[in-house]
């Protein structure tokens, strides 16, 4: 499919983005082949494939949140290159 420069232009005022001559040439080649493939898609028989509406077919398990230890404070801390003995101090920021 075709698609003119001024089409281009146009897309491009509609996004606020001002291309130079080079770009909106580079921009109608690709909105081209973006076009063209999606002519290609459209020209595909789907009439015997089911809508896929989510990858995962069933009911997501379902658990109970739980609470659990993974470190120690002082373990973490020892990370930081300052701490106040239970938080990490750093740069203030105004």
């Amino acid at each position: 499919m075709a698609i003119s420069l001024d089409d281009v232009l146009h897309v491009g005022g509609l996004s606020k983005i001002r291309p130079t001559q080079e770009e909106a040439a580079r921009l109608q080649t690709q909105f081209a082949d973006i076009l063209n493939y999606m002519e290609r898609l459209n020209a595909v028989d789907t009439s015997g494939v089911a809508p896929l509406y989510s990858p995962h077919e069933g009911v997501p398990a379902v658990r109970e949140d739980q609470v659990v230890k993974t470190c120690e404070r002082s373990e973490l801390l020892k990370n930081s290159p300052a701490d106040s003995d239970e938080f990490f101090v750093v740069p203030r920021v105004i």
